[in-house]
């Protein structure tokens, strides 16, 4: 019988630490220091920041922006420090959290989002263009 107990012990011992592993998004520590591009996260592809000619986010005029798709959830600079880290939806790796994304309106630019950062629309384009 306590052979059994100690089989059942250990099994939910391994049980609690997998679940406490995932709660806790385990997968975020590391001992590397990463460098971040400037992107974001959504809907399973990377959006990068677009730079103008001297190397400043490139700005989105205020009659192109569509609709709302949602904000920023987790910001990873400072906080993630392993490279094998899974993006979620919404991650960014410097916007802060609760920062606005938007849709463009032009349908030939649907691989483009635009950032709403104090004040202006930055353009930011999925990484695969």
């Amino acid at each position: 019988m306590k052979k059994r107990y100690k089989v059942s012990l250990v099994f939910g011992l391994v049980i609690f630490i997998f679940i406490c592993g995932w709660l806790l998004r385990l997968d975020r520590f590391g001992f590397t220091s990463l460098d971040w591009v400037d992107f974001i996260e959504y809907k399973h592809e990377l959006y990068v920041a677009v730079p103008d000619t001297n190397d400043t986010r490139h700005i989105v005029a205020d009659t192109d922006i569509g609709v709302k798709v949602g904000e920023v959830k987790y910001t990873l600079q400072g906080k993630v420090r392993s490279s094998c880290y899974t993006y979620r939806n919404f991650d960014a790796s410097f916007l802060e959290k609760g920062t606005p994304i938007y849709r463009i309106k032009d349908e030939n630019k649907k691989n483009q989002l635009a950032i709403y950062i104090d004040g202006f629309y930055y353009l930011y384009q999925a990484e695969d263009d």
